[in-house]
């Protein structure tokens, strides 16, 4: 007997009723680019990431084209659908500590920014 894979939205349904069938582990794939919102004190920031995932260590970059920022991610890592990352802003001393889960398309979590506090943060994938 064989099982059929249907693939909707990105994500595999098993015919046969079991999710994924038994023995079998469905690992979703966070790399690519994100489209981020950081629901912060000075409003609703828009963030590209793009992201590479080789065996649990997560790298990439954040840009804020109206911030006019790039950097590269640190210390990121994954493990089942939750993603953690470090970056750094170039304009003010400030490392943001990301910490998120991916479930689909679909990335929300939040973001720690030292002496501001912390923020929600949502994104999609494109």
């Amino acid at each position: 007997m064989s099982l059929a894979i249907l693939t909707l939205s990105r994500r595999p349904v098993w015919v046969r009723g079991e999710y994924p069938p038994e023995g079998m582990e469905f690992r979703m794939s966070v790399d690519g680019s994100w489209q981020l919102i950081i629901d912060s004190p000075m409003g609703k920031q828009e963030t590209t990431l793009n992201l590479s995932n080789v065996d649990g260590v997560l790298t990439g970059t954040m840009v804020n084209e109206a911030g006019g920022m790039s950097t590269e991610i640190f210390e990121g890592r994954t493990e089942d659908t939750n993603l953690q990352w470090k970056a750094k802003l170039s304009k003010m001393p400030v490392t943001l500590t990301f910490r998120t889960t991916v479930d689909d398309d679909l990335m929300s979590g939040t973001v720690k920014a030292g002496f501001l506090g912390s923020f929600r943060v949502s994104g999609e994938k494109e």
